[in-house]
């Protein structure tokens, strides 16, 4: 599976019908994760899908669809989803490589993620085939769900590695702006201090708050991670700028 090269993914839908014609990239149509992405051929495998039929018969195709060009960062998910299937103590109930069949009666330890690529080819793509049926499991119903907040896991660990950075920059500089102004360098930790707590809390506060109120009424639609990059830009410095204009009231 190589990574992307602008080849298209998928072919197109001769009667226009059914999900997007291939899956979308991170900064095209609303794509901002490659969570996004999985959740583009989880929706082709649920349009596609027979409940006839076993389910790993439809992941199949999907995979088939969408081609050898899956960036690595998705079949790395779809990996670590068939992972997670295929390391239960019960043995899947649907088809599996005799590879990775071998694997799960063997009882072997749960394997580096990073070590899946070296397995045979037909394991490999036997455990994408397990992935992808474990993500439309597991993947909300609901297509607005699955559309705009698939990548919400995503976004919660963005939050966590960079979401306080802009209350930290806010709280150093409104905490500068504080101890000059009343000549009193105490007034920086002070200020400085209490601006990152309560900007990381509005900054946590404001996502979740938008997150559930766009599951509720739709409010965002493609823009929401427009949304969530503001959110995570401006409640912060902006908690910072009112501690300050506090402290220097109450001064």
């Amino acid at each position: 599976m190589a990574h992307q090269t602008g080849h298209t993914l998928g072919r197109t839908n001769p009667d226009g019908a059914g999900p997007p014609v291939r899956p979308r990239l991170p900064g095209e149509a609303g794509a901002m994760s490659f969570m996004d992405t999985v959740a583009d051929l989880v929706r082709r495998f649920r349009y596609l899908h027979d409940p006839t039929r076993p389910e790993w018969q439809t992941a199949a195709e999907v995979l088939a669809w969408a081609g050898d060009d899956l960036p690595d960062e998705v079949t790395d998910r779809l990996a670590l989803g068939g992972l997670s299937a295929i390391g239960r103590p019960e043995l899947p109930e649907h088809r599996l490589s005799d590879g990775l069949a071998d694997w799960v009666a063997a009882g072997s330890p749960e394997q580096p993620l990073a070590s899946w690529r070296s397995w045979p080819v037909p394991d490999q793509r036997e455990l994408l085939v397990q992935g992808l049926t474990e993500y439309a499991r597991l993947m909300p119903t609901d297509d607005y769900q699955l559309a705009y907040h698939s990548g919400d896991a995503y976004q919660a660990r963005l939050l966590v590695t960079i979401g306080w950075v802009p209350s930290l920059l806010g709280a150093m500089v409104t905490g500068a702006i504080v101890a000059g102004l009343a000549d009193d360098l105490w007034r920086f930790p002070t200020v400085a201090l209490a601006g990152l707590v309560l900007g990381c809390l509005a900054t946590a506060g404001s996502w979740s708050a938008a997150s559930t109120l766009d599951l509720r009424w739709h409010l965002f639609g493609r823009y929401w991670w427009t949304a969530v990059l503001l959110i995570v830009l401006l409640p912060g410095p902006a908690m910072a700028l009112l501690v300050a204009v506090v402290t220097l009231n109450l001064g």
